[in-house]
């Protein structure tokens, strides 16, 4: 399971960070083909944020084949999830967790 931690007081919106930390955790391994993502409500919960705030990420990671949503069973890491991280991106959204970070 994939712990999701969010800094305010950046330039990088929130939902970014998510989509950014979801992305750099499959691509380092960390969440793989078929791992199961907290639902929406529970993440929002646990990162003190609005759903909403939680959907958007979701639903661009949905619309970019690197999540599933199957009803009534949860979120996954799509099969083909891997192949979609992009080197290029991947470098660019490393950086920027390395900026937050530091």
């Amino acid at each position: 399971m994939i712990k999701v931690g969010i800094t305010s007081g950046i330039p990088t919106p929130i939902y970014q960070q998510i989509v950014d930390q979801i992305a750099s955790a499959i691509a380092r391994g960390e969440l793989a083909m078929g791992d199961k993502i907290p639902a929406v409500r529970k993440l929002a919960s646990e990162i003190t944020v609005k759903p909403n705030t939680v959907a958007k990420p979701y639903a661009i990671l949905e619309k970019s084949g690197i999540i599933v949503t199957r009803k009534g069973s949860g979120t996954y890491i799509a099969d083909s999830a891997v192949s979609h991280v992009d080197p290029i991106a991947l470098n660019a959204i490393t950086e920027r967790l390395d900026n937050v970070i530091t």
